[in-house]
């Protein structure tokens, strides 16, 4: 055990889902309270959907992110890492299917 939070939690804590509008289902964004805890975000680049955040903890960065190979149904579906433990780059996606590469090197020595 490493006395850190579970990062469920986390993402639960950051990311909040938005209500449908007219007939386009809801995507996710950062809760407004949450805001200040977010060290980076990462957005689809055509129509601006959230992909993915890195959050700062009393306890170091969480990356969470909606991964690339999730399935076309699982919509709800987010990965949790801490950046300590994460991959270099990761392949991130949205609701659009907008996939891309985030090379979280970078972000390691934010704090």
């Amino acid at each position: 055990m490493t006395g850190r939070p579970d990062l469920a939690d986390v993402a639960a804590a950051v990311l909040e889902e938005t209500p449908p509008r007219g007939t386009r289902a809801g995507g996710y964004r950062v809760r407004p309270e949450a805001a200040a805890r977010v060290a980076e975000a990462f957005w689809c680049r055509r129509a601006h959907h959230l992909q993915g955040v890195i959050v700062r903890t009393p306890h170091g960065l969480a990356v969470v992110w909606r991964p690339a190979d999730i399935g076309r149904t699982a919509r709800d579906g987010w990965a949790e890492e801490w950046l300590d433990d994460a991959p270099e780059q990761i392949r991130v996606t949205c609701h659009c299917r907008v996939n891309r590469a985030v090379d979280l090197t970078p972000y390691r020595t934010v704090r």
